[in-house]
């Protein structure tokens, strides 16, 4: 009587012979979630989160996307969050060290305007027209604004999308790491054939220790 292949071989098996239906499955499923997360915030306040909490990292990357959309696709004015914290800090330095600002040369005299030197002081300490985060996404929802308008849900359609063509991503990236995987065993097996009197060689040692001699 013969031993049935283990569970995992037969999965393998499975998996291979319908993988086309296995990712067409996968995909629909990975779509309907989706959509059903859409719906989801269609009816609720996080489309609406960037407009509402001027601390949030959401409201700054929509003011950053919109100063972008408007024309200045390069950034060259400073642009930079303003909260509370750091307005506290920028007026803890000028009332400690008056003179701070015009030893920086961003004023001529002490008699500056406090409110404006704030801004000023942090477009100095952040580098003044450098980008304060990484600037890809920023641009990509500045290019979704300027396609189809401020309205966050387009926003969120293009993440749900990338989710699901990460999903096809991950398998193509298996499926060509399967496919050397499998070309290697034979050139593999037939290297630790002829080396079979050297038990020592690294070659015999593992099949991953093998392949990774061929990749």
């Amino acid at each position: 009587m013969t031993t049935p292949p283990p569970l995992t071989e037969r999965l393998d098996g499975f998996l291979v012979r319908h993988r086309r239906r296995v990712l067409g499955g996968l995909l629909l499923l990975a779509v309907f979630l989706r959509v059903m997360v859409g719906m989801e915030l269609a009816g609720g306040p996080l489309l609406h989160v960037h407009e509402q909490n001027p601390a949030s990292d959401n409201y700054f990357f929509a003011q950053w996307a919109q100063h972008l959309a408007d024309g200045d696709w390069l950034q060259r004015v400073p642009l930079h969050p303003m909260t509370a914290w750091m307005r506290r800090v920028a007026r803890q330095v000028m009332n400690e060290h008056p003179s701070y600002p015009v030893d920086l040369g961003l004023a001529k005299d002490t008699a500056y305007d406090p409110r404006s030197m704030t801004v000023a002081l942090w477009d100095h300490w952040l580098g003044g027209p450098t980008y304060f985060q990484e600037p890809l996404y920023p641009y990509l929802v500045a290019l979704t604004r300027a396609a189809f308008g401020p309205a966050g849900a387009f926003v969120f359609a293009w993440q749900l999308a990338l989710g699901v063509l990460g999903l096809l991503l991950a398998y193509r990236l298996g499926a060509r790491s399967s496919a050397r995987r499998r070309a290697c065993w034979p050139r593999c097996w037939g290297s630790c054939t002829r080396r079979s009197s050297s038990t020592s060689s690294p070659c015999c040692e593992t099949r991953s220790s093998c392949c990774s001699r061929w990749r």
